[in-house]
Formats: C-alpha cells, sequence, structure tokens
C-alpha cells in the first residue's frame, strides 16, 4: 500500500504498510479492525501524531484532517492539502488488506476520552521477518478507530519507531486559508 501523506502516512497506511502481495492470513478476528479502518476512510476526522523514531533526533507531531473531499496534512506548523483523494481511499484499503499476512487479537476494553472501546493488538508480518505491531481502540458505539500506536522496525540502521495516534470526528473542518 502507498504511503500517500509525505510525512504523515494515514492511520490505515501505518497499519497496513508494505508487505507487498502476500497472501491475508484469513483472521476472522481482524473484521472488526479493517471495518473500522474502511469506515474511519470515508468519515471525516482530525488526527494527531507523536512519532519517536531512532532516526530522528527529536520526536515529531503531526496532523491530519480529512473532509469528505480532501486530506489536510501539518507538519512542521505548516498546513498543506495532500494528494490524497478519500474518495479513492476505501477501494485502495479493501485491496491493500487483501495482500497482507495480519493477525489480530481483542484484548478486551478500555475507554477512551470517557468513549467505550474495543481494544485490539495487530501484528502485520513483512517478508523480511520484521513486523508493525500495532494496537486500535474502537468505539463501540460508532465502529470508528479513537486511539491507536504502532511500532515498526523500519529496517537497518533506522531502526524503530513508536507513533501514538489519537482521533477526533467532531467539528472536522478544512484548515482555515489552506486550498
Amino acid at each position: 500500500m502507498t504511503i500517500k501523506t509525505g510525512l504523515l502516512p494515514t492511520l490505515a497506511a501505518l497499519t497496513f504498510a508494505a508487505s507487498g502481495g502476500s497472501a491475508l492470513a484469513a483472521d476472522a478476528a481482524c473484521k472488526p479492525v479493517t471495518d473500522a479502518l474502511v469506515k474511519l476512510a470515508g468519515t471525516p476526522n482530525h488526527a494527531r501524531m507523536h512519532v519517536t523514531a531512532a532516526y530522528q533526533s527529536a520526536p515529531t507531531d503531526g496532523e491530519t484532517i480529512t473532509t469528505a473531499n480532501a486530506m489536510y496534512v501539518k507538519a512542521g506548523g505548516t498546513w498543506r492539502r495532500s494528494a490524497y483523494d478519500p474518495k479513492n481511499e476505501m477501494a485502495e484499503m479493501t485491496q491493500g488488506f487483501l495482500a497482507q499476512k495480519i493477525s489480530c487479537k481483542s484484548v478486551g476494553d478500555e475507554n477512551v476520552a470517557g468513549e467505550s472501546a474495543a481494544l485490539y493488538d495487530t501484528v502485520n508480518k513483512q517478508e523480511d521477518g520484521t513486523s508493525v505491531d500495532s494496537r486500535v481502540w474502537i468505539s463501540k458505539s460508532r465502529g470508528l478507530p479513537l486511539k491507536q500506536t504502532i511500532d515498526m522496525d523500519v529496517g537497518g540502521k533506522r531502526g524503530k519507531s513508536h507513533t501514538e495516534v489519537s482521533i477526533d470526528y467532531a467539528n472536522v473542518q478544512a484548515p482555515v486559508g489552506v486550498k
């Protein structure tokens, strides 16, 4: 799956990144996770990300705002419109899911900002033996991701990265002044 947002990959792209063409290990436990991520692609949202990585001298923060028609990315304090097309994302994500070796496990329930959420751990095994490990909190009432952590080995000297994502769905609008 191609990461389209430059410095800040989409939540789904991070979760199901780059295993290129391997067959999906049929894991029924992944249905709630994949359903939530597909639903996310079609739902306006505001995601805030905090990334800590061995290859960075300091942690980085970023934001994305996805509306019905566009995604906006904030990196280095500046908003810009991304080439990301929300209308195409659901079909691409579904195809991307089918090309992955993902296992999922329900690990209980937790509250996120006062909202009841089902908690899942996912593991995406890469062909090189590494994996993308994720924990995702899915709203029980809305079926949308509320929070996610992603740990991955980005390879070689670049080492490992840890990403924390929080997602808000209230009053989502494009940043003022960005076309």
